[in-house]
């Protein structure tokens, strides 16, 4: 079961950072800034993926 329940963790997690790239670069298309977005989500970012520190644009562009 620990297995299991790491593999469905695992597949949460990953879902959840997926959402929160397409919605960045779906802001910047509509030419929405980051940190509007950041402060938008404010408390409803359990992952702290709109932190200041975490990925940027350009960070994204290596990845896409």
């Amino acid at each position: 079961q620990a297995a299991g329940l790491k593999m469905i963790r695992s597949v949460i997690i990953k879902g959840i950072e997926a959402l929160t790239v397409e919605c960045f670069l779906a802001a910047k298309r509509a030419g929405i800034h980051r940190d509007s977005v950041a402060e938008a989500l404010g408390n409803d970012d359990p992952l702290g993926l709109a932190a200041p520190e975490a990925l940027t644009f350009d960070d994204l562009k290596s990845v896409l």
